[in-house]
């Protein structure tokens, strides 16, 4: 017995011993200096190419809606969040609540096509939107566009669309969210804003 715990001693202090030698014994070997970057040495072209910008549903979806709503709205594809919603001025958290919609998109934006504010984001909803992270940002979303006044509308994606259906249901949004697209401080006269 007192053998068994003499090895076992044993061998718990060269671990012990080994971990605090090991990474030292690394440390002092020979250091990879990371060169630093001469612009010269650089690729002719920067290391860049084409992305995908809408899947083939989208392109399909954009087609019908463009040609739905004619010369009443102006289409807008995977529009940044943030450039149709902010953050409200003076509220606590700023900053916290512009990152949650900071780098997110929306499938699309009609906007009016006289003064190009936005009557409707279009979500287009896929499979993929029936996935549990994916449904927690879909309900975010919803909810801070629903603050902002800005209407949200998601359509299911399919095979084919109804353009007259389409077409109403996108300007009826605009006629059914009174005053949601008044103007802010920044986007008044300075006449305006003086009152």
């Amino acid at each position: 017995m007192d053998a068994f715990l003499l090895l076992t001693a044993a061998i718990v202090i060269a671990m012990i011993v080994g971990a605090a030698v090991l990474p030292n014994i690394r440390a002092s070997g020979p250091k990879r200096r990371r060169e630093p970057r001469d612009p010269a040495s650089a690729p002719d072209q920067p290391p860049y190419q084409p992305r995908l910008f809408l899947t083939r549903a989208e392109k399909a979806f954009f087609r019908v809606l463009v040609a739905a709503l004619g010369d009443e709205g102006v289409v807008f594809a995977q529009t940044p969040i943030a450039s149709i919603i902010r953050v409200s001025p003076g509220a606590t958290g700023r900053q916290g609540w512009h990152n949650k919609i900071d780098r997110k998109t929306v499938d699309f934006l009609v906007c009016d096509p006289v003064n190009l504010d936005p009557i409707a984001a279009i979500e287009l909803d896929d499979a993929s939107h029936d996935r549990a992270q994916r449904v927690e940002r879909d309900t975010f979303v919803d909810g801070a566009f629903e603050a902002a006044g800005v209407p949200l509308i998601r359509i299911p994606a399919a095979r084919a669309y109804a353009p007259n259906d389409l077409r109403d249901l996108v300007l009826g949004a605009r006629r059914n969210t009174p005053g949601a697209m008044a103007p802010t401080g920044a986007e008044r006269t300075p006449r305006e804003r003086n009152g």
